[in-house]
């Protein structure tokens, strides 16, 4: 995952609080999201994982909801 791609599936994932609701999730602090959101420290590894998985599970999410007739 490159650092605009962490970035926008970051806006992607939490919307107009970004720094502040992906920070609470990861247990970070909202700077250190921040850091990586501005480009001035890369994201480590496990935060990129965790984010790849994020999407993951919310892709899954919306297709079973899909088939269930819920979207």
């Amino acid at each position: 995952m490159t650092p605009d791609e962490f970035r926008a599936a970051l806006f992607a994932l939490y919307g107009p609080h970004t720094a502040a609701n992906a920070a609470k999730d990861m247990g970070v602090s909202k700077r250190s999201v921040e850091r990586w959101l501005s480009g001035k420290h890369k994201p480590p590894l496990w935060a990129i994982r965790s984010v790849e998985k994020t999407k993951e599970l919310t892709a899954v999410d919306g297709a079973v909801a899909a088939m269930a007739g819920f979207r």
